[in-house]
């Protein structure tokens, strides 16, 4: 990880003429003022004594080039600002045109589109987008790497628009993986890497790379890298006071550690995530991690715990409507009630949330809510229900968005319950199996021998 504080060799640098002082400026505006509170503080103490030392390294006085950036750093301040401000209206213009190749023209050119600003806007709405549509996501990635070459190199500084890229390149690859498409995905994540290898070292793009790289190797099984990868996001985060960011960082942790069957290790990891985040600045984080609380939990049987989460949750469950919120609160309060044996209750909320996703062709989330239905009718010994909803299971989920693999594990399920064969352990398998098949559409159920 790159030294989180200023380098001072960048001024001797700046002095001898050898960057931009459009360089040096936003590498002062963005650390001083965004990053780092203890420089910010020092720089009133330290800078004249610091700059002496410097110049006298140099051998020269202050240069003009020094000089000029220091005297136009409240000028580039203003100007970054109006282009976040202007960026909005802008790619609101470029989205309603038809046709990437007549988008990537206009940012060819139109010069009003080639801003930082623009394309800062775009990497950020590929992130928002990953969730609900990866390919609008790949697409503004796209537009986004584009447009970063097109920038003034001068103005901005080389190493300042190769961080730019890395992050383009990065939530491009994040598209993909959203996708399943983990191949290109990983090319494209290897152009982020070594973009970031040439950029300015700003140890915040450091951490959403290496953040977006943790997730490829977390849906590519790699478990152990994605958590050396997290942990070393964690470190960043910490070090340059992002306590926000770094609660980021631990939830996507824990979701890892769930994954690779370690949930009793996850629940610390998410208590710690939840006194961290900042509801300020992201509530929906906040929700999520508690949201994940609650199934690790539950995961291991506590649900006493659970409940009290849950109680405490269900405001900020009521501040998002949206059908994906609603359908997983229904899906975790049957959870719940199967875990308090309330028999009616869980069948209620897992109907419900399974018909919910298949009304939004949300196919494997409907599959995996089935075989939640299919457990709880098991304990209760309703092998009539169990054989229902296996006749209703296939014809629904060919036409979903479940592919072949996972749709011969369904088949399984559906002989074994008509055979009257079916066992806990091998809804619970099923169940194991896609969720990693849902973003490895080559991986092949095994049935147990």
């Amino acid at each position: 990880m790159p030294d989180s504080h200023l380098d001072w060799g960048l001024l001797r640098r700046a002095m001898r003429g050898e960057i931009s002082p459009w360089e040096v400026v936003r590498v002062l505006l963005r650390h001083l003022v965004e990053v780092c509170p203890q420089c910010r503080r020092q720089w009133t103490e330290q800078s004249e004594g610091a700059l002496s030392a410097a110049a006298e390294l140099a051998r020269v006085e202050y240069s003009a080039a020094f000089d000029s950036a220091l005297d136009l750093l409240p000028r580039r301040c203003v100007d970054l600002q109006r282009e976040r401000r202007e960026a909005p209206a802008l790619v609101e213009e470029l989205a309603s045109v038809v046709g990437e190749e007549e988008q990537i023209r206009l940012l060819e050119e139109e010069s009003r589109y080639q801003t930082w600003g623009v394309c800062d806007l775009l990497i950020n709405e590929s992130r928002r987008a990953a969730f609900e549509d990866p390919v609008v996501a790949q697409l503004l990635a796209r537009l986004a790497i584009e447009l970063v070459g097109r920038l003034d190199t001068w103005k901005y500084g080389a190493s300042f628009l190769e961080d730019v890229r890395a992050l383009g390149h990065a939530y491009f690859a994040n598209g993909l993986r959203m996708a399943s498409d983990l191949r290109e995905a990983e090319e494209a994540i290897d152009r982020a890497r070594r973009s970031l290898e040439l950029g300015a070292g700003d140890p915040l793009v450091m951490a959403q790379v290496l953040s977006l790289q943790a997730s490829l190797r977390r849906d590519q099984r790699r478990f152990d890298e994605a958590q050396y990868l997290l942990d070393e996001v964690i470190t960043i985060y910490r070090e340059t006071g992002e306590l926000h960011l770094e609660g980021r960082a631990l939830v996507k942790k824990a979701y890892g550690l769930r994954e690779a069957c370690s949930a009793q290790e996850a629940i610390p990891v998410l208590r710690r995530a939840v006194s961290l985040i900042d509801p300020r600045r992201d509530t929906r984080l906040l929700l999520c991690a508690r949201h994940n609380l609650i199934c690790t939990l539950l995961d291991r049987g506590r649900s006493a715990e659970a409940r009290k989460q849950l109680d405490l949750s269900r405001s900020d469950y009521r501040e998002y409507p949206d059908f994906w919120t609603q359908l997983r609160l229904r899906w975790v309060e049957g959870k719940l009630a199967a875990a308090e044996e309330r028999f009616a209750d869980a069948e209620s909320s897992f109907v419900s949330a399974r018909e919910g996703f298949l009304a939004n062709e949300v196919g494997y989330d409907a599959a995996l809510v089935s075989l939640d239905l299919a457990l709880l009718y098991l304990d209760h010994g309703r092998n009539a229900e169990v054989i229902e909803l296996a006749q209703q299971m296939l014809p629904i989920f060919h036409a979903q968005d479940v592919h072949r693999e996972a749709v011969a594990a369904l088949l399984i399920f559906q002989k074994a319950a008509f055979s009257r064969s079916l066992t806990a352990s091998t809804i619970e398998g099923i169940a194991a199996y896609l969720r990693r098949a849902r973003h490895d559409p080559t991986y092949r159920y095994e049935k147990p021998s």
